[in-house]
């Protein structure tokens, strides 16, 4: 079955593996497709004034894998004719064997274990008995379920660490502008750490089965990383409302747009859009100096304190870890939310000179998210630049007067700190979900001062 996924070289004169990559098109053809296609996708205030040619990362894996399953017609009359012949008395091993012409250590005879595993009869008095499980069986009313494994091969995107069913990978050429993965290979501790969303996508390709166990050892990961053809189309506003403003499309070779994975690649973009866009042969970036972040904004207009949109909390955390060399952060409670910003944070830490602060916890018995914290503790194992503490845990062998932590806290650097009743770890504000009136503040005086306070309180290094 593994031979399945892979590409078949024993004929050498076919075109088989060219099918896999881009057609030869020049780029001005592709270019002039995609503005047919896409130069009005944005409304009369937006003009399409480039196209960059990407390779872009997605890893093929393939887990050893121990799934559920139905089982197959055969084994299901088995199961049927034993519980029928246990229902008419005919229910002891002998009898069953001489009935069906078997001997009694004949291995169908061993499904007569597996029909008492799934509680469908029971034995007692030298001799099989038929459970009311076993006659809603016959009944057609439930079914049983075996386990069996099985090679499952799935592609998880090199960027955004989407995971996707196994597809067939165009190869983009040296033409393509190639961007980093974010690792250069899929290790067993992503796959733990991403199981819920692996075994999510099984369950959608299988009609509701699921993976029972991971065959693959920690260092058994088959992991091969590719590269695709995929198109950033840039737009220039051009209205008086939207002039000077850049948008971006991702689109692949059969023009669906991969909207989350440009929103990840736009992190990257609008750090320095004049250096990251002209590395691409052929742009030469026209807009204005650069566009202007409007959280920098924001901030510059500071003057001391401000209240601000408790909505806003979640993007200045990630423009803390965009742009920060210190952030701190204080949370009672760490929730699966608290992964949408695990690129944000592992991209942070890659970086030299930075350091992670994550204190949580308002005490033992508060309930957090046990794959969540888990992930953290991973990054902690990975990173000596983070530091996270279970404050509940640490006070009581450091002595502390504090305990727990109640706050929620956000700083970057000397530049600022906010302060909000938000739990940004647990809620999602950009979901219409129903969140009570938070409350947020930021500061921009004293943050030396309130960090060090913090770090003495909690006996940080």
């Amino acid at each position: 079955m593994a031979d399945k996924f892979r590409h078949n070289n024993h004929h050498r004169n076919t075109p088989k593996r060219k099918e896999n990559t881009v057609p030869k098109k020049s780029f001005n053809q592709i270019q002039s497709s995609l503005y047919d296609d896409f130069s009005q996708s944005l409304g009369i205030e937006f003009m399409l004034m480039n196209v960059l040619q990407l390779a872009w990362p997605v890893h093929k894996v393939k887990l050893d894998v121990t799934v559920t399953a139905e089982p197959e017609d055969v084994l299901k009359e088995i199961h049927i004719t034993l519980l029928q012949l246990i229902k008419i008395k005919i229910n002891t091993y002998q009898s069953i064997a001489a009935f069906l012409g078997l001997e009694p250590t004949d291995f169908l005879l061993d499904e007569l274990i597996e029909l008492r595993k799934n509680y469908l009869i029971e034995y007692y008095d030298d001799a099989f008995h038929l459970k009311p499980k076993g006659e809603d069986y016959l009944n057609g009313k439930i079914s049983i379920q075996v386990t069996e494994k099985k090679t499952y091969p799935i592609c998880i995107d090199g960027i955004t660490h989407t995971v996707a069913a196994d597809y067939d990978i165009a190869r983009a050429d040296d033409t393509f502008q190639k961007l980093e993965a974010v690792h250069k290979n899929i290790a067993y501790s992503f796959i733990e750490s991403n199981w819920s969303d692996i075994n999510t996508r099984y369950k959608s390709d299988n009609k509701g089965q699921e993976i029972v166990d991971l065959s693959n050892g920690r260092q058994s990961i088959d992991s091969q990383l590719f590269f695709e053809p995929r198109y950033l189309l840039i737009f220039r506003g051009k209205s008086e409302t939207e002039e000077g403003k850049i948008r971006f499309k991702l689109v692949d070779r059969n023009r669906k747009e991969h909207a989350s994975a440009c929103k990840e690649l736009e992190k990257h973009i609008f750090k320095s859009p004049e250096t990251y866009l002209q590395n691409f042969a052929g742009f030469e970036y026209t807009g204005p100096e650069k566009p202007l972040d409007p959280l920098k904004e924001k901030l510059n207009s500071v003057n001391g304190f401000m209240h601000i949109n408790f909505q806003e909390v979640d993007d200045y955390l990630r423009y803390a870890l965009r742009t920060g060399k210190t952030v701190y952060m204080e949370v009672p409670r760490i929730l699966r939310k608290a992964r949408q910003f695990k690129y944000e944070i592992e991209s942070f830490l890659k970086k030299p000179d930075t350091k992670l602060y994550l204190i949580y916890g308002v005490s033992d018995d508060y309930q957090h998210d046990a794959e969540t914290i888990t992930l953290f503790r991973a990054l902690r194992a990975t990173y000596s630049n983070f530091q996270f503490v279970d404050l509940p845990e640490v006070a009581r062998f450091l002595g502390l007067k504090v305990s727990g932590v109640h706050n929620r806290v956000i700083l970057k650097d000397n530049d600022f700190y906010i302060e909000t009743t938000y739990n940004f770890f647990t809620l999602d504000a950009s979901r219409k979900e129903k969140i009570s009136a938070e409350t947020a503040t930021i500061f921009n005086r004293d943050v030396d001062d309130y960090f060090n306070k913090q770090k003495k309180t909690y006996q940080l290094k």
